[in-house]
């Protein structure tokens, strides 16, 4: 299993896993509902985080991470921010969302971003600097969370499209504000973190992919598909050039790939200027 704390998927959907082998000599029950064994107290918590609010289930998610730093297990404290990542588009496709109020709606989704935002900051920063970060993320959990991330990046791609529109004239602007512009530049800085986080997971999932010929040619492509994405639109260097920093520690590290010095030349350009 890869994470464990409070979820929103119901009793019926959950199958027990039982005690650990190394706990005792009870073998897992295996294909075998939750809810067959589930004793009221149970159902009646598996209802209240259900219907309990995004925030609520955010702190679950906080508190059980913080309790997994504290023990110092890092990699289940990077679970756990994926999860919440997880959830959080999941309400955001959810019809509880969708028929909340315009007004509520648009406070809620500012909010929304904000918690997003904190996510992004502190998963990048585990995937990056911890080198145990995907000790206990498996392939599903992997699949799971690069599903999200990739529909955040759909999300935060709306905004960059909008600029595209009108940058070329078919739209005008709606303003040019230090509100506005500091709300757009914080939506750039969340799609390049965004960006950088799912690199990450694509990078731990690529060796376990035995039709893969070539993981590391698979990387650069990745890399320079979103690295000319956001450098057109010249936000490239956004969120303290996190991204660019990223990808130069990958580029030198690749042993063989196809215009090496074409990609590394961009970087150091947009990095350095040189």
């Amino acid at each position: 299993r890869s994470s464990a704390g409070p979820d929103e998927t119901s009793p019926e959907d959950k199958p027990v896993d039982g005690p650990d082998e190394q706990s005792g000599d009870q073998k897992p029950v295996d294909g075998r509902p939750i809810s067959e064994c589930a004793n009221q107290g149970l159902r009646d918590l598996w209802k209240f985080l259900l219907n309990s609010s995004t925030e609520l289930r955010l702190f679950l998610w906080s508190r059980l991470g913080d309790a997994y730093a504290k023990i110092q297990y890092p990699t289940k404290r990077f679970s756990c921010l994926l999860k919440s990542i997880e959830m959080i588009v999941a309400d955001l496709e959810g019809d509880t969302y969708a028929q909340t109020p315009d007004e509520s709606r648009r406070l809620l989704f500012m909010r929304t971003l904000k918690s997003l935002d904190e996510l992004l900051i502190q998963a990048l920063s585990t995937a990056l600097n911890d080198g145990s970060a995907f000790d206990i993320i498996d392939v599903d959990h992997i699949r799971s969370s690069s599903c999200a991330i990739a529909k955040v990046s759909c999300l935060l791609h709306v905004a960059p499209l909008c600029e595209d529109e009108a940058r070329i004239g078919m739209t005008t602007a709606p303003s040019n504000n230090s509100t506005f512009m500091s709300l757009v530049n914080k939506l750039r800085e969340m799609q390049v973190r965004a960006w950088s986080l799912q690199y990450t997971l694509f990078k731990a999932a690529l060796p376990q992919q035995e039709s893969v010929i070539s993981p590391e040619n698979e990387l650069a492509v990745f890399l320079a598909a979103v690295h000319r994405a956001i450098g057109l639109r010249k936000f490239c260097k956004a969120s303290n050039k996190i991204f660019l920093k990223m990808m130069r520690l990958e580029l030198l590290k690749f042993k063989n790939i196809e215009n090496w010095e074409d990609h590394l030349g961009q970087v150091l350009y947009d990095l350095h200027g040189l």
